[in-house]
């Protein structure tokens, strides 16, 4: 999904729904994806415009062919057949570099890739590495409510029983769809939304701004992360293959685990959801202890799962290996689901790493992992969200991962950090008109 700022590449003519919106637009004016241009010139006009020409005709090109530049914008967009390279060149003429859309959950994502092999009579037989199906999950999606879909937002304008049905999509037009109706209330009108907003939306609000005009941006993993991740990784395999005894002293103390962390910060609180997309949960629960599962690709508002770090000895070994000290027992209390038996691993595998990793490889590793930690705390900020209920009053709490005062959720945040450096986790940044958030 992508949300438009301009039609065109020379920015003659913007299309953020909010005047602030459109302010923040000039931060990604290097991003084709925020170019309608981008898809229009590249797109195969015969087809796209079977299914979407009126609507495209309606919401974009009818206000742009009252002007001539516009008129001859559109002709040269939909009629052009420049080579890979010659479109190349056009888009490094307009100093476009990325093409970086937003996160979503009304699409799963797919991806098919496959190598051929070939034998000696020249038979090829396909391999396939890598196979996840596209689909769509409308039913279950939650990301609509901070940013319509373009095919959504263009349905608007030809469907019968809209009150939109003419308007558009150019800021410039007399029949601007924004000028007299403000995304929220469209979103709410088209049921997406609640009136009034619930106390969780409405402490969502208070952070980020507006529902309808909320950026979703993914944050990509820092290579310095990846680049630690990897070193862990060779590093536990090499320990774990040089020795029969280092072995057996693995295999004796190897188990799994799934951990649901808390911070010391939410301790006296009820937790009450974790997850920005959907209304928090006014009922009393059984386990409030524990922070509720965040946002998904997969959508849906379930109630009553919990956010879970999942791994095995090996993965512990990896998250301890970064940290120079630990209390065991302080950073087991955090973990109310087994905070014994959670204990017991962590003090089981701490004592091992102790044992056979020497001290300066130890500190080596540690020393790269203290600048990832400064760079993910202070620069990327991602958080740890929940609402809470504290003191009969409703709290949208965000806490990062690396907050020095949570000393004891370092261990488990280092879980977090590496599921998102093995692409089990997104980190997301949500930015809307009144702050940011950015949540895993």
């Amino acid at each position: 999904m992508t949300a438009y700022c301009y039609v065109d590449f020379d920015r003659n003519w913007e299309m953020a729904n909010t005047a602030a919106k459109q302010e923040r637009c000039s931060h990604d004016m290097k991003n084709g994806a925020v170019y309608l241009e981008s898809i229009l010139r590249n797109a195969q006009w015969a087809s796209l415009s079977q299914c979407w020409g009126h609507e495209l005709d309606v919401g974009i090109f009818s206000y742009l062919k009252t002007i001539a530049k516009g008129a001859t914008w559109v002709s040269s967009a939909i009629t052009n057949t420049n080579s890979v390279l010659d479109e190349v060149t056009y888009w490094e003429s307009a100093n476009i570099q990325t093409y970086r859309t937003q996160w979503q959950n009304y699409k799963g994502l797919g991806v098919v890739e496959t190598f051929s092999v070939e034998n000696a009579f020249g038979w090829q037989y396909p391999l396939t590495l890598k196979y996840s199906n596209s689909s769509s999950q409308l039913a279950v999606q939650t990301s609509f409510k901070m940013q319509w879909p373009f095919a959504t937002e263009l349905s608007q304008f030809t469907a019968n029983a809209s009150s939109h049905v003419g308007l558009n999509l150019i800021r410039g037009s007399p029949a601007f769809v924004y000028t007299n109706h403000t995304p929220q209330a469209v979103l709410t009108s088209a049921g997406f939304l609640s009136s009034p907003l619930g106390p969780g939306f409405t402490l969502v609000q208070t952070a980020l701004g507006p529902f309808g005009s909320v950026e979703m941006k993914r944050l990509a993993c820092p290579s310095s992360l990846q680049s630690l991740y990897q070193n862990l990784t060779k590093y536990t395999t090499s320990l774990l293959s040089s020795s029969s005894a280092i072995q057996t002293a693995f295999w004796t103390i190897f188990t799994s685990f799934t951990m649901n962390p808390t911070m010391k910060a939410w301790n006296l609180a009820q937790q009450r959801g974790g997850n920005l997309l959907c209304e928090l949960n006014t009922a009393v629960q059984s386990f409030q202890d524990r922070p509720a599962i965040s946002l998904s690709s997969k959508g849906s508002c379930a109630t009553g799962l919990f956010e879970s770090v999942i791994g095995d000895t090996t993965s512990m070994i990896k998250a301890l290996l970064v940290l120079p000290s630990l209390n065991a027992t302080a950073t087991a209390s955090q973990e109310p689901n087994n905070p014994v038996g959670s204990e017991a691993i962590i003090r089981q595998t701490w004592d091992f790493v102790q044992m056979v990793v020497p001290l300066a490889q130890r500190q080596t590793l540690q020393s790269q992992a203290v600048h990832i930690k400064r760079d993910i705390r202070d620069t990327v900020q991602v958080s740890f969200i929940q609402y809470l209920y504290v003191g009969n009053t409703y709290v949208l709490s965000a806490v990062n991962y690396f907050d020095p005062r949570e000393s004891e959720f370092e261990l488990y945040s280092w879980l977090f950090m590496f599921d998102w450096a093995q692409g089990l986790r997104e980190v997301i940044l949500f930015e809307g008109e009144q702050g940011k958030l950015t949540s895993i």
